[in-house]
């Protein structure tokens, strides 16, 4: 299985990419990336790097290489109001991949697992009491994501996940925040990372749908990391 991933030299997308590497269903991870991975992560053997100038621009030879994989885990993005990592580069690059994605041909289809967040809204005409533009902007992205579940049949399944806070794993303030606040609040990077990447090989499970909380993604994470 081939696998791309943005993202992968921040918290989460590195939390994935960590999570990728130790599964035996991957053979193939493919970083997209601004800047080369720590050189004991760009050594590896499943991992290939592409350094991407552009986000909201690729090149014809770059898809060529890639059209052949069967997920992507977009981790790129920014909690300001960047239009570009939020919005536009995802949205280019699923309007240029669906252009040459190959047929499935009775394999499952092609996966994206975007990355949202808890306060996230896709509803343009809600209003917000704090950082309106950021969150709405995502929200676009989250619902022009989910679009592409109904224009392109069995060959492509979009994901959002909407973690609350991410924190390293172990980390105190994780672990007391989720004390006080509860399991809809915060996550570890690695119980994201493994949900993420299994989603990206098995898709949702049991009555799990296309986007999923805080609180769901806390759950199969420990499962998934307990039956690691």
């Amino acid at each position: 299985m081939k696998v791309l991933i943005t993202g992968a030299t921040g918290l989460i997308g590195g939390g994935a990419l960590n999570q990728a590497l130790l599964r035996p269903e991957i053979n193939s991870i493919i970083a997209l990336s601004r800047k080369d991975l720590p050189a004991n992560i760009s050594s590896h053997h499943k991992v290939k790097t592409f350094i991407i100038k552009d986000f909201s621009k690729w090149e014809s030879g770059i898809l060529e290489e890639i059209k052949n994989a069967d997920a992507m885990i977009w981790a790129l993005g920014t909690s300001d109001n960047n239009q570009g990592p939020n919005l536009e580069y995802p949205v280019a690059f699923q309007d240029a991949f669906v252009q040459v994605l190959e047929p499935r041909n009775g394999k499952a289809p092609f996966r994206w697992i975007q990355l949202s967040g808890k306060f996230v809204v896709q509803d343009q005409s809600a209003p917000l009491w704090f950082l309106e533009t950021p969150r709405k902007t995502k929200g676009r992205c989250d619902t022009r994501t989910l679009q592409r579940n109904s224009e392109h049949g069995d060959t492509w399944h979009s994901i959002v996940v909407k973690p609350g806070g991410v924190f390293p794993k172990g980390s105190v303030t994780a672990g007391l925040m989720s004390t006080i606040l509860g399991r809809g609040w915060v996550i570890q990077d690695d119980e994201l990372g493994a949900v993420m990447v299994d989603l990206a090989i098995n898709g949702c499970v049991g009555d799990e749908d296309s986007v999923m909380l805080n609180q769901g993604l806390v759950q199969r994470g420990k499962e998934l990391l307990q039956g690691a």
